[in-house]
């Protein structure tokens, strides 16, 4: 066997040959060798750009920007389908052993979703270098294809989590009423699918912990630690300062019962305003309370990464809006729109309304940064020792770790 090290010469030398006395490549047995053009089909990517303006004998230089940026979008979305369907599958997992060892593949391949999102949000700027009356020089051959009609991105969306009930119709219409046939039923089919915030929620109801009398404990010291601040409000001389720090703690207890009580959880559920269970929550804020425990660490940056994804897309969607503002304007165009809202505006009320899936994430800091309602002392463990999140090493809030790794009802990460 050659040294691997050793000269170019000597390398060729001993290097296997083919009929033709070239250096063959080292392949397993069985596989063709193939070039760098073939592999990756150049002939046919670079050769799917139609040029509509061209077609009719009117050439636009930007049409060619214009469609090669659209195309990359929906490469991009096509890996994160990928990565987000591999998620999915590590999540669905039938297997009853413990293998926790597939969080760190969940969190390097949703922080892959989030750079890809990254570099979506990005192009826009390319877009931008377009004028507003160089993209009226072929926009007419390009009526009606629409954005509104890119299957991978509603996909995409279902595959997150998005709800038809959440979707806000343009043109009155369903959104699949825009795709091919054939599309429609793919579309129709990810909505009844489990979504990664169906299987989040789930795999969040079974943290270590979620089940224990400590949520009790826990609720006396918040109630007893918000009868301080109201009582100290309450003693405030100025009037107009009293009145705006009781308000506050009225603010506070109602944000907090809401945490402790199911049913009035359930409520915010019912009304949209919360898309996960109370339990998924509990077991959110366990992540974020102890994620300096080595066992948290990596699903603490799962959820982190999570919230960036929602993140982005609502950047994407910002951008989305204020680059069709720029190039069409907000006017409501008849061949565009009806029902008296504009393309920009369509996009806007997406952007509030349908984007955060992840909401009971993002709304959770009220629970997460406890020093919002004043001392840290509001999580002190039953025997009112004050505890910190670095003190607290081996307990869930006095809680032993090693002896949470089930439920009361035998649920734990064991299972997804």
């Amino acid at each position: 066997m050659s040294c691997p090290f050793s000269s170019r010469g000597a390398r060729e030398k001993d290097a296997p040959k083919d009929a033709e006395g070239k250096i063959a490549p080292n392949l397993p047995s069985g596989v063709t060798p193939i070039g760098y053009h073939e592999y990756l089909k150049l002939d046919e990517i670079l050769g799917a750009q139609s040029l509509r303006s061209e077609l009719y004998n009117k050439p636009a230089h930007d049409e060619m920007l214009f469609i090669i940026v659209h195309q990359v979008y929906e490469l991009w979305f096509k890996q994160a389908l990928h990565e987000i369907d591999s998620i999915r599958g590590l999540f669905q997992r039938k297997s009853s052993m413990a293998d926790e060892t597939s969080m760190l593949t969940i969190q390097q391949r949703l922080n892959r979703v989030v750079e890809i999102l990254k570099l979506c949000v990005a192009q826009f700027n390319l877009l931008l270098t377009m004028s507003p009356m160089d993209f009226e020089s072929f926009r007419a051959f390009l009526i009606p294809a629409s954005g509104f009609q890119s299957l991978q991105f509603r996909l995409f969306e279902n595959r997150l989590g998005i709800r038809p009930a959440q979707r806000i119709k343009y043109h009155n219409d369903d959104y699949k009423e825009s795709l091919a046939p054939e599309q429609m039923e793919r579309a129709r089919a990810s909505e009844t699918e489990p979504s990664l915030l169906d299987l989040v929620e789930h795999w969040l109801e079974r943290t270590p912990g979620v089940n224990t009398a400590w949520w009790s404990e826990l609720e006396q010291n918040v109630i007893a630690h918000q009868a301080q601040v109201r009582e100290a409000a309450a003693a405030i001389e100025d009037k107009v300062l009293r009145e705006s720090e009781l308000e506050n703690c009225t603010v506070a207890e109602a944000t907090f019962k809401e945490f402790f009580d199911p049913e009035v959880h359930g409520q915010k559920v019912a009304r949209g305003q919360r898309r996960m269970s109370h339990e998924g929550l509990k077991g959110a804020l366990l992540i974020f309370w102890f994620r300096d425990l080595p066992r948290f660490q990596i699903p603490f940056n799962m959820l982190t990464a999570l919230q960036d994804i929602d993140t982005q897309l609502l950047e994407w969607r910002h951008k989305h809006a204020t680059m069709v503002q720029r190039m069409i304007g907000s006017k409501m165009v008849l061949c565009l729109c009806v029902s008296d809202i504009s393309v920009y505006m369509h996009l806007c009320l997406c952007v509030l309304v349908c984007t955060s899936w992840y909401v009971s994430l993002r709304t959770s800091s009220p629970w997460t940064c406890c020093e919002i309602y004043g001392s840290p002392s509001v999580w002190c463990c039953p025997t009112d020792k004050f505890v910190t999140m670095h003190e607290t090493t081996n307990s869930l809030f006095n809680v032993d770790v090693s002896c949470a790794s089930t439920h009361a009802d035998g649920c734990c990460w064991s299972t997804f």
